[in-house]
């Protein structure tokens, strides 16, 4: 029996000795978090943050400190009457981004913080917002490729929430980032950047809307498609202006498809072929019906198409059911056989 009691001692001992680190490593924290919120030069503000990012990346016990920092820069983000306090938190959240050896058991913390100092860039300090934009984009760097699923939701709805422009533009930066730092992991994501990308090109401000087709621009040069590659400029410019859709669809539907299709090329194709089959002109509606089949018959998986169904289908029913020129509508039938098999 004795060895057992010596075990539950051991345990107990080393629980204790957790605890004392913990609470050691939390009031660390809280030191170095208001040493940085009083410092006023440049060199002080740089030296406290340096400290703090040096702390949290470093060999303390995992379990207090990374959750309490998140809580302390949450709390002073979102502090409203002190613009400095604000700033001080932006800067140690960008310093601990950047550390030189950030820690694995820190980065899950890190885009954690990220909605919070996205919503910081719309901040009416343009000190407190800058300091926002640029810890954002740090975040984005500082996370590891395979991150890319746990990192993208917050930017994306950030995008397509924001009420300040200021916070889209930092959005948008975001996920150009990404698409230096994670391009082949990005690349299964262009189908949800695509729609809310769109949705930015049309937006009211014209410094988001140029970012955005900037930002477009790369998000569709991780698609893989040796077939479309050379339409992806226009395919950019149908989304920017539909009235440019007619001659793209005419432009497409000379091409003869040959290579496997997948969920992205779907994804920049489909808002194109959306428009073309409600033209008003049969020619047109055809084209796309025919762009549709052929497309389609390159899908070896099922579950690629069945995302965009509600977005073509629709279309092609009623075309199959309204279209005069019997041709247009066996074509059109065609289009709707090879969707439902």
């Amino acid at each position: 029996m004795a060895p057992a009691v010596d075990v539950m001692e051991t345990n107990t001992h080393t629980q204790t000795q957790i605890k004392s680190e913990n609470k050691q490593s939390v009031q660390v924290l809280e030191q170095l978090l208001s040493k940085l919120t009083v410092s006023k030069s440049q060199d002080e503000i740089n030296a406290s943050s340096q400290d703090l990012a040096s702390f949290i990346n470093g060999d303390i016990e995992e379990q207090d400190a990374p959750t309490k920092a998140v809580d302390l820069l949450k709390k002073q983000v979102g502090n409203k009457k002190d613009a400095v306090a604000r700033e001080r938190a932006l800067d140690a959240i960008r310093a601990i981004a950047q550390h030189s050896t950030i820690s694995p058991a820190v980065e899950p913390y890190l885009i954690q913080l990220l909605p919070t100092v996205l919503t910081a860039v719309g901040d009416k300090m343009s000190a407190v917002s800058k300091a926002a934009r640029e810890a954002a984009v740090s975040i984005v760097q500082a996370s590891n490729a395979n991150a890319v699923k746990a990192v993208l939701p917050p930017i994306i709805h950030s995008l397509r929430n924001a009420q300040k422009w200021q916070e889209k533009m930092a959005d948008l930066q975001c996920i150009e980032t990404l698409c230096q730092s994670a391009p082949a992991q990005l690349a299964f994501r262009v189908p949800d950047l695509i729609p809310v990308v769109s949705e930015a090109m049309w937006d009211t401000k014209p410094e988001v809307k140029k970012a955005a087709y900037g930002t477009m621009e790369k998000v569709c040069a991780l698609i893989s498609n040796k077939d479309i590659e050379r339409f992806i400029p226009e395919l950019i410019k149908c989304i920017a202006k539909p009235e440019n859709v007619p001659e793209t669809v005419h432009l497409l539907g000379a091409t003869t498809f040959v290579t496997d299709v997948h969920e992205p090329t779907l994804a920049i194709m489909v808002p194109l072929l959306e428009r073309g089959l409600v033209e008003r002109e049969t020619a047109i509606k055809r084209k796309a019906a025919v762009i549709v089949d052929n497309m389609c018959k390159l899908v070896e998986d099922p579950q690629i198409v069945a995302s965009f169904l509600p977005k073509l289908l629709p279309a092609l029913n009623k075309n199959n059911d309204t279209l005069a020129d019997p041709e247009a509508r066996e074509k059109t039938k065609q289009a709707i056989d090879t969707l439902t098999r």
